[in-house]
């Protein structure tokens, strides 16, 4: 790969005809409203991820898909890994369950203006919550990136933003990147494992030359990026400059997320919404498995 760039790379860098990857397959039971945060859980070798909007995050065998299904109370923007646990969200609020019980840890706005979107462990166990306006008039410019602490600390690493999405890290730890829906580009900014600094954020690349909208993405162990496109049926790989490299096309409307999982970490699974379906395709809001030649990075826990 290219040393990284400060401009976002121009749709004429884009390979139209990259090759199709992957036989998608559906969970069974999966289907619901809005699927997002997948996350593969090696400890009982099942799969975790939310239904957003149904306000449930779920724990669910992806052979056989018998599932585990909490509901919280309100709108669960996502579920990670802790080191006692999980984490998960209600609205605002970052809860952690673990053998004790479920912990209230941070309303990240008590004012109900925000709710947490799209989060992700980083290196080193940090946890970064990404934020959106409940209400779309208040979206541009209001939303905010965090860093969660586990005694319920929290710091901005990036204000201005409009709707957090996807984020994840190249594999030695160093780069974040972080989508930001409403521009139609994915960012890279300097990461420091030991600190959980996130800083000097500027373009990697825009997203325009795939269609849909950016949402959720996965980072292999080679540091290429696995970038879900809502409004498409496309997962589309690329290198870190934006240039495509394959992509995943599903059965469905809308995709909202993607994570490596399964025992060798070769399977990505991706998460997809219902939203503005047609009917055309009935495994809309399903979670699908579709192996791949390439390996996600270990899962992470969050432990600071």
């Amino acid at each position: 790969m290219r040393s990284p760039s400060t401009a976002a790379t121009s749709p004429a860098d884009v390979t139209a005809s990259a090759p199709l990857i992957g036989t998608p397959t559906p969970i069974p039971g999966t289907e619901c409203r809005l699927g997002e945060s997948p996350v593969w859980d090696p400890r009982s070798s099942r799969l975790r991820w939310v239904d957003l909007m149904g306000g449930v995050h779920h724990h669910t065998d992806v052979v056989t898909g018998e599932d585990e299904a909490v509901e919280v109370g309100g709108a669960c923007g996502f579920v990670v890994l802790a080191d006692e646990g999980i984490g998960y969200a209600r609205n605002s609020t970052v809860l952690r369950r673990d053998s004790s019980g479920v912990s209230e840890i941070v309303d990240l706005d008590p004012d109900a203006v925000l709710r947490i979107n799209d989060s992700q462990v980083a290196p080193g166990g940090w946890l970064f919550c990404g934020t959106m306006a409940v209400e779309r008039e208040r979206r541009p410019g209001s939303a905010v990136l965090m860093r969660v602490a586990r005694d319920g600390a929290f710091q901005p690493a990036t204000r201005g933003l409009s709707i957090c999405n996807g984020m994840g890290w190249s594999p030695d730890g160093r780069t974040m990147f972080h989508v930001d829906t409403m521009d139609h580009r994915v960012d890279r900014l300097d990461f420091d494992p030991m600190t959980g600094e996130a800083t000097n954020r500027r373009p990697a690349f825009s997203t325009d030359a795939f269609g849909g909208m950016p949402d959720g993405l996965a980072v292999d162990t080679e540091g290429r990026i696995w970038l879900a496109h809502f409004g498409t049926p496309l997962v589309v790989c690329t290198d870190d400059d934006g240039r495509e490299i394959a992509r995943v096309e599903l059965p469905v409307t809308n995709v909202t997320s993607c994570a490596f999982g399964g025992p060798d970490l070769s399977t990505l699974f991706v998460t997809t919404s219902f939203r503005d379906g047609t009917g055309e395709h009935p495994h809309d809001g399903a979670v699908f498995a579709v192996p791949t030649d390439a390996r996600g990075q270990e899962p992470r826990y969050w432990s600071r």
